[in-house]
């Protein structure tokens, strides 16, 4: 029974040879991080080789900038301002207004 077993691994002895190390390199890549800069490397890729998209012209981007920092004199704007801000944007009757700004505090006046 033994003889038959070391017979099966002697033939096989390549296979698990060759799985163990697919196995310990893709271990090792993993943990490197060499699998990381290669799928971003080959989503690059992709996103360069699709079509480019039409420009839906019923979205705006509204941003705040240095300029309108400057004009405005403040930061953080007042809570005012921004309110004022608000009101022209939804005077336009947009289906929908997101905002991205961080103020845990109130800022006067107008708060």
């Amino acid at each position: 029974m033994w003889r038959k077993l070391k017979k099966k691994i002697e033939q096989w002895r390549g296979v698990f040879l060759i799985g163990t190390g697919v196995a310990g390199v893709t271990i090792a890549g993993s943990i490197t991080g060499v699998f990381g800069v290669l799928e971003w490397g080959i989503r690059d890729q992709f996103f360069s080789l699709r079509t480019t998209e039409p420009v839906d012209e019923r979205i705006a981007i509204v941003t705040i900038d240095e300029s309108d920092i400057t004009k405005v004199g403040q930061w953080p704007m007042s809570d005012r301002v921004m309110v004022r801000l608000l009101r022209k944007l939804i005077d336009q009757q947009p289906r929908s207004i997101g905002l991205s700004l961080y103020r845990d505090l109130p800022v006067a006046p107008g708060n």
